[in-house]
């Protein structure tokens, strides 16, 4: 069974620039300002008590990591697309460490 595909190579790349080199470091650098800032004032004295301020330190932190997490997926995607690691220490990342800790991560929320 053959499928008939309406995008063309050239429009999946253009696709793909788009989304992993404009949209998605745009969204991790607003996702990384705003987690900040929000750790930055619930760190303040007039939040540290309270059980709902330890939930959202808790909540930006995790927050946080998991776009840190998801920034070497997205250069990878960008500036490698569809080919093979070019070394073991680039698969061992991927494999042990990126997969792992993003779906970590992705499981807090």
């Amino acid at each position: 069974m053959e499928r008939n595909c309406s995008i063309r190579q050239g429009q999946f790349e253009d696709i793909s620039y788009v989304t992993y080199g404009l949209i998605f470091p745009l969204l991790c650098s607003i996702g990384i300002l705003g987690n900040t800032l929000n750790l930055i004032v619930l760190s303040q004295k007039n939040y540290r008590k309270g059980s709902a301020y330890v939930y959202m330190r808790g909540y930006s932190a995790a927050s946080l990591f998991a776009i840190v997490v998801a920034v070497p997926f997205g250069w990878r995607m960008h500036f490698q697309p569809g080919s093979a690691w070019h070394n073991f220490y680039q698969a061992f990342f991927h494999t042990h460490l990126e997969l792992y800790l993003g779906n970590a991560t992705l499981g807090t929320f």
